[in-house]
């Protein structure tokens, strides 16, 4: 069954705040949580000091032919430190060159 990209929607696990059209979840000291609809994927932005595994976000989807029924699934992205020497690098890419 095609699902309804348009009905996708993020929930807020207890603590997290989520924005009106169900497409940004903020979670207090670990990140944001934004759902791109049209690619059907979820970013996941840290804060610069979470590591370690996010709170669970709850999304929920809808058939386009059953518009009345949906089911819901949680997204875990887990977060690792960048190493002191390359922590620039796992922050920005490096500018480029310029002849």
């Amino acid at each position: 069954m095609p699902l309804d990209p348009a009905a996708t929607r993020l929930e807020a696990p207890a603590g997290a705040t989520v924005g009106a059209g169900g497409t940004v979840v903020l979670v207090p000291g670990e990140g944001r949580f934004e759902l791109d609809r049209t690619a059907g994927t979820v970013l996941f932005t840290p804060e610069p000091a979470f590591t370690g595994t996010a709170t669970p976000v709850p999304y929920v989807v809808t058939e386009v032919a059953r518009p009345d029924t949906s089911a819901g699934e949680q997204g875990i992205p887990n977060v690792s430190p960048c190493p002191k020497m390359t922590e620039a690098r796992c922050r920005s890419p490096p500018p480029p060159s310029v002849s």
